[in-house]
């Protein structure tokens, strides 16, 4: 019997598995976001800039020092300072490491920087 039809299927679905893998949310992560009450919510592109429970910055999946972190930001805010700059932060990071990455982008000249936040439900 003819097969070509079933392995070209096997390998749809394994491509299908192998993207959707890598597109878990955050929820899925090593990374527990902060709960903010606000209803409010925006377009974002996670995972630009990460700050993890033990202070680890990850800018653009590529671990670094807060005192690396500077130029980098400063190469990207040349190029659209109007561009909103989000940051994912864990909620158990320690809050003055969190707000010193906050400040690194301001410098930097992003005018728009943003904490993303898990919206809080209601029951």
């Amino acid at each position: 019997p003819d097969l070509t039809g079933l392995i070209n299927i096997v390998f749809l679905i394994l491509i299908f598995f192998l993207v959707a893998a890598t597109l878990r949310p955050f929820s899925a992560r090593e990374i527990k976001l902060a709960v903010s009450p606000g209803a409010h919510s925006e377009a974002v592109s996670p995972g630009q800039l990460v700050v993890f429970a033990d202070g680890r910055i990850q800018y653009r999946g590529v671990e670094m020092e807060l005192s690396d972190l500077n130029q980098r930001l400063a190469d990207d805010a040349a190029s659209n300072r109007r561009a909103p700059f989000t940051i994912v932060a864990d909620a158990r990071a320690d809050a003055q490491r969190v707000l010193a990455v906050v400040l690194e982008a301001k410098v930097a000249g992003f005018r728009s920087v943003s904490l993303l936040t898990e919206r809080k439900v209601r029951p």
